[in-house]
């Protein structure tokens, strides 16, 4: 009976994994057909997951910390490397693969941006880029849930661009509760994603 109820048990937990990981693939899927529907295509193909350990010596990193996505726009991609490179990026938990970032009370969130690489033929998008927006200077470590996280956030990157290959990241977040439904990721987080990418497009020419 014993031998049962763990069969069982063990059985349910891989279920109830399995259906989280559903969930957060349906939202990343909306998220490529909305982004789709502007003309951008995935910039890091089917890739979701990044930092995730193999280690036995660091179990807490097997299960993501995060999942990422990265968009440019067709034509860019067709014309030449991209200049612009948009990103989504769902993190869930501060611990395993984001142990470099910290967050009061481990507020699940989505956060967006748009990367200006140096060198656009050399860029590689990998998912560390959108922590950017926690990494803050000391001074504003205790604003970093203010009233209005969604607040963009401008990062420039030292000169030489030896660090991530990036010029610039603007990013913002948004809690990842208040989503729920296609429209309102659509509204509160893909519009502002575009209009970002747009002004900072215009303001470069």
């Amino acid at each position: 009976m014993e031998s049962i109820d763990f069969n069982q048990q063990l059985n349910q937990s891989f279920e109830n994994l399995n259906e989280f990981f559903r969930e957060i693939a349906s939202l990343l899927k909306d998220c490529d057909r909305l982004m789709g529907e502007e003309g951008f295509i995935t910039f890091n193909g089917n890739t979701a997951v990044y930092e995730q350990s193999r280690s036995l010596l660091n179990p807490e990193a097997w299960i993501p910390s995060y999942f990422s996505r990265a968009y440019v726009l067709e034509q860019d991609v067709e014309e030449k490397f991209p200049n612009h490179i948009l990103f989504i990026s769902l993190f869930l938990r501060y611990d395993g693969g984001c142990k470099d970032i910290k967050m009061k009370d481990n507020v699940p969130l989505i956060v967006s941006g748009i990367i200006v690489p140096h060198e656009p033929k050399s860029f590689k998008f990998e998912g560390w880029l959108s922590k950017k927006w926690f990494w803050v200077d000391k001074s504003e470590e205790n604003n970093i849930l203010n009233e209005d996280i969604s607040e963009l956030r401008s990062f420039l990157e030292i000169p030489s661009g030896n660090y991530n290959n990036s010029k610039s990241i603007l990013t913002f977040a948004y809690p990842l509760e208040k989503v729920k439904s296609t429209m309102y990721l659509k509204q509160n987080i893909i519009k502002k994603l575009l209009d970002s990418a747009r002004k900072l497009k215009d303001t470069s020419m």
